[in-house]
C-alpha cells in the first residue's frame, strides 16, 4: 500500500475527483468512481478537557486503480466559514515523481503512479486544539459540526467536504475535580502564551484512574502503535527489535513508578530494560482496569501484547494479537494481522496446539 505522510505544503497536485463523506460516532462516505475523503470519530460524545480526536481518510471504494493525490483544507465550525479553525492539515497519498523532475514552474502536472482499491489513511488529528478558539472549558459545552473543506489546484474554490458531528458534555465525579484542581485544561490543549502548562505527573499522582490521566499514558507509551509501516525494510527492522533480548539493551528511563515496578508518580525510578517495560506496562494496565472501553483500548492493548513478547512469553503475545486481529478497532485489528503474518512467517511464534488459547486467560490487557 502507498506510504502515508501527513505534510504541510502549499503545492498541491492535481487529483482525479472527490466525493465527501460525513459521519459522527463511525464513518461514511459515497462511491463516485472517485477518491472518496471519509471523516471518522471514534464516539459521539466527549468530556470537557478531553480532547476530539478525528481521524481523515482517503478511500479508493471504485474497485479500480486511481492516480495518486494530495489534499488541502481546512477545518470550520458549526457552519461558519467565515472563521476556520487555525490549523491545516494535509492528508498525502503520493510519492516524488521519478528523475528527470519536472520544473516546479511548469504548469505540467507530473504524472502520478496509480492505486488500487483501499484505505489510505491520513491519520489522527486532536480536534480541540485545532479548533480551541470554540471548544475550550465550558463554553464548548453542547453538540457541534466540524466540516473539513478540502482543496485541489487551482486554490480558489472548495472542492468538496467531510464532516463528523458530536457533543461536548459537562465532567462528572473525579473527572470533575480534575478540572477543578487544573484550570479546567488538565491535559493543556489551549495556548497558554508563555505560561505554565499543567504538570502531566502531578495529574498522574492525583488522579491516575481519571480519564485524563489515560490519556497521559496513552500519548506517552503506546498512541500510534497501530500506524502501518512504511515499507518492507522498515517491518523487518522492528521485528529484529522485537527479538533482542531486553536486557542487552543499555539506555535508562526516568519513570514514574517505585523501585519495585508500581505506579506511583509521585517518585520518580531510573530503569534499564527489562524492568522499564514493566513499570509502562504497569501504568497502561491501571488504564485498561479503569477505563476498560477507552477509544483507545485497544492501542493500549496491542503495546501490550509485543511487550509480552519482548518479555519472553511468546503464547501470550500471540493470544492478545489474535483476540485484537479478530475483535479490536478497524486499524489495530488490521497492524494486529499484519504482526500476526510476518512473525509467524519469520518463526517467531510457537507452533499453534494450544498453547495461545491457555495463554489468553492470564494474560494481561485483554478485553472484558
Amino acid at each position: 500500500m502507498t506510504v502515508l505522510r501527513r505534510a504541510v505544503a502549499l503545492a498541491l497536485v492535481a487529483v482525479a475527483g472527490w466525493a465527501g463523506g460525513a459521519g459522527a460516532g463511525g464513518e461514511s462516505g459515497e462511491e463516485t468512481g472517485k477518491w472518496t475523503v471519509v471523516t471518522f470519530l471514534p464516539k459521539k460524545t466527549w468530556i470537557v478537557g478531553e480532547g476530539v480526536w478525528v481521524q481523515l481518510r482517503l478511500e479508493n471504494r471504485t474497485g479500480g486503480k486511481l492516480p495518486e493525490i494530495s489534499l488541502q483544507g481546512q477545518w470550520f465550525l458549526d457552519g461558519d466559514e467565515s472563521k476556520p479553525c487555525r490549523a491545516w492539515d494535509l492528508p498525502v497519498v503520493d510519492t516524488a515523481p521519478d528523475p528527470p523532475y519536472p520544473d516546479p514552474l511548469s504548469e505540467r502536472t507530473p504524472p502520478r503512479k496509480m492505486v488500487g482499491p483501499g484505505t489510505y489513511e491520513a491519520g489522527w488529528m486532536e480536534l480541540t486544539k485545532t479548533c480551541w478558539q470554540r471548544l475550550q472549558g465550558e463554553e464548548g459545552i453542547g453538540r457541534h459540526r466540524a466540516c473539513f473543506r478540502y482543496f485541489e489546484r487551482p486554490m480558489t474554490e472548495a472542492t468538496g467536504r467531510s464532516c463528523v458531528e458530536f457533543e461536548i458534555v459537562p465532567a462528572q465525579g473525579l473527572d470533575a475535580q480534575v478540572l477543578e484542581a487544573f484550570g479546567g485544561d488538565p491535559l493543556g490543549l489551549w495556548p497558554y502564551r508563555g505560561k505554565k502548562r499543567p504538570g502531566r505527573n502531578e495529574l498522574l499522582r492525583r488522579f491516575p484512574e481519571s480519564t485524563y490521566a489515560a490519556y497521559v499514558v496513552w500519548k506517552r507509551w503506546a498512541k500510534g502503535a497501530a500506524l502501518g509501516w512504511k515499507n518492507e525494510e522498515a517491518r523487518d527492522v522492528f521485528l529484529r527489535y522485537l527479538e533482542k533480548d531486553p536486557a542487552d539493551e543499555y539506555l535508562t528511563w526516568n519513570l514514574p513508578c517505585r523501585e519495585d515496578g508500581v505506579p506511583d508518580a509521585s517518585v520518580i525510578t531510573r530503569f534499564r530494560m527489562p524492568e522499564a517495560a514493566r513499570c509502562r506496562d504497569a501504568w497502561l494496565e491501571l488504564v485498561l482496569e479503569s477505563h476498560p472501553d477507552i477509544w483507545f483500548a485497544d492501542e493500549i492493548r496491542l503495546r501490550l501484547a509485543l511487550d509480552r513478547y519482548r518479555m519472553g512469553d511468546k503464547a501470550a503475545c500471540e493470544s492478545m494479537l489474535e483476540d485484537l486481529a479478530e475483535h479490536g478497532r478497524e486499524d489495530v485489528a488490521a497492524k494486529a494481522r499484519e504482526l500476526l503474518s510476518a512473525m509467524r512467517a519469520k518463526g517467531m511464534l510457537p507452533a499453534r496446539d494450544g498453547a495461545g488459547a491457555s495463554a489468553a486467560g492470564s494474560a494481561g490487557g485483554q478485553r472484558p
